[in-house]
């Protein structure tokens, strides 16, 4: 026989009865902390479970109750304590310390910056060319730690994104020819390279 499934549901009295909350989070955040070409910290978090993101509309729930310390400071609830507090944040699997070193809080973590920046300065290529490349370069960087070649492109996506708009912030000078800060030049290909490699026919 086939599943049986069994449909229920209940009367609401407003549009808001629950708070919002996301079952849909990684199991655990990893953060790697790259140097050069060499990966010089690997620092995973506690486990995510499904995590409070919002205020519940019950003001009468157990341990919900908001109120302002003696110095003025919003106490929030147990549930979504996480957010304001960040070693309860930590507990839950939302934040991470790394530890580093004076010399490594100096120079910085940060691959795909510096590969964009050695092959522009120094190996003179145009950042359209530079950033694609350099973003599958780190991919590959990526997988080589154990990470799914997915989940480094999808890494590798959202830091191109990031990485478009602190140029596009700084309104980075002429590099290479060409404006970082013109993200049409370098960004777009970037993205749809890195989207082509991981879903072939994707862009068609």
């Amino acid at each position: 026989m086939g599943r049986q499934w069994q449909v229920g549901w209940s009367n609401t009295f407003g549009p808001w009865t629950t708070a919002p909350h996301c079952p849909a989070l990684p199991e655990r955040f990893v953060v790697l902390a790259v140097n050069g070409d060499r990966v010089v910290h690997a620092v995973a978090g506690e486990t995510v479970g499904d995590l409070t993101v919002g205020l519940d509309p019950d003001p009468n729930a157990p341990g919900e109750t908001f109120a302002l310390d003696e110095d003025g400071n919003l106490l929030a609830g147990d549930s979504i304590r996480w957010m304001v507090d960040f070693d309860e944040a930590r507990a839950k699997g939302m934040a991470l310390c790394v530890p580093i070193s004076i010399d490594e809080a100096a120079s910085g973590f940060d691959e795909l910056h510096w590969r964009v920046n050695h092959a522009v300065a120094v190996g003179g290529q145009p950042p359209r060319r530079a950033v694609p490349s350099q973003a599958a370069a780190a991919v590959d960087a990526l997988t080589g730690q154990g990470m799914g070649r997915r989940a480094a492109t999808a890494t590798a996506l959202w830091y191109v994104l990031d990485l478009a708009t602190r140029y596009a912030a700084d309104g980075e000078d002429l590099v290479g020819g060409t404006p970082l800060s013109r993200l049409d030049s370098w960004a777009l290909p970037a993205l749809a390279a890195l989207l082509q490699a991981a879903m072939p026919g994707a862009l068609r």
